[in-house]
């Protein structure tokens, strides 16, 4: 198994696109079996989370944002959690 270096350095050799972003869109883990984790990212600029499908729980939990966090468009089968905001600006809902 590689080491999380291995990957990091694998992902920017390969997967940086022509505007110098790393692009890891279309990755189709639907027949795997297992969770996935993308926890503990630590990004300079943007990440962009968008048309998730998810057939259990997605879970997004302590994120530290300097700028906006936007999240809409959601649909949610089952219950919606939101609890322990701390926002600066201006909550729109």
């Amino acid at each position: 198994m590689k080491s999380k270096e291995e990957i990091r350095t694998w992902l920017l050799e390969n997967c940086v696109d022509e505007d110098g972003s790393l692009d890891l869109m279309y990755l189709d883990f639907s027949d795997f079996e297992g969770n996935v984790y993308i926890s503990y990212m630590k990004v300079k600029k943007s990440l962009f989370q968008d048309c998730q499908q998810v057939e259990e729980d997605l879970w997004q939990d302590d994120q530290e944002v300097k700028a906006n966090l936007f999240q809409g468009y959601q649909k949610v089968e089952g219950n919606l959690y939101q609890s322990y905001q701390k926002v600066k600006g201006k909550t729109y809902e």
